[in-house]
């Protein structure tokens, strides 16, 4: 497990504070989130990477950090539908004490939307990182990659940026990268089915590998 303790997961949540045994509870929901990151951006290659003994253990540092950062905001929302929390003069706590009075619905759902407007950010700066990356090249030919750039939009910040939310979209607008990420075959569809018959379909290819190479020109990523 790439995220292997709960003090690990803690040092990227300033607002967890837990006591007892309650910690062990988070073992479970690391893994689900280890798995899903797996599944839609990492691959079976790049965990392996990160959960090996490493020679040098500095020399996967940035992407160690910005992984088990993923790893530890999402475990910590998955996990907040099943523990009580309160809030104490520390932040929010899980603790058994009639002493403490339970964090208002209002505080949690502030907390819970915080930290998902983290998570996405964080996914997103992943995913620029091993676009821009020259060290990890071999997961540019993982089907994880294929499908995030398929279409030219491989970020939920660069799809609010190009496709604001308006009052006629609100309702099917995604929330999260979690429903951005299920557009990504729409993307793709659109770029060949749209855009395809006004410049042509090889430059739409030729498109394609530019931006997965990383190689726009200006008048290019403008347009």
């Amino acid at each position: 497990m790439i995220v292997a303790t709960y003090e690990k997961m803690k040092s990227y949540l300033s607002s967890l504070s837990i006591k007892g045994s309650k910690k062990d509870l988070f073992e479970d929901y690391r893994q689900i989130a280890q798995d899903e990151i797996e599944q839609k951006i990492l691959g079976e290659d790049l965990v392996a990477l990160l959960e090996a003994d490493i020679i040098e253990p500095d020399s996967h540092v940035k992407l160690r950090v910005k992984v088990e950062r993923i790893i530890s905001v999402s475990a910590f929302l998955k996990s907040m539908a099943s523990i009580d929390l309160v809030l104490t003069d520390l932040g929010f706590a899980v603790e058994n004490s009639t002493g403490m009075a339970p964090a208002s619905r209002h505080r949690v759902d502030a907390l819970k939307s915080s930290l998902q407007q983290q998570l996405d950010g964080h996914i997103d700066d992943l995913i620029h990182f091993l676009i821009k990356s020259t060290i990890y090249d071999d997961w540019k030919g993982t089907i994880q990659f294929d499908d995030i750039t398929s279409g030219l939009v491989a970020t939920y910040r660069e799809f609010k940026q190009f496709a604001p939310m308006t009052q006629s979209v609100k309702e099917i607008y995604p929330k999260n990268y979690s429903e951005f990420s299920l557009l990504y075959p729409n993307f793709n569809k659109a770029l060949l089915l749209k855009v395809a018959p006004l410049i042509s379909e090889d430059y739409c290819s030729e498109l394609i590998e530019k931006y997965r190479d990383s190689d726009f020109s200006n008048l290019e990523e403008k347009t």
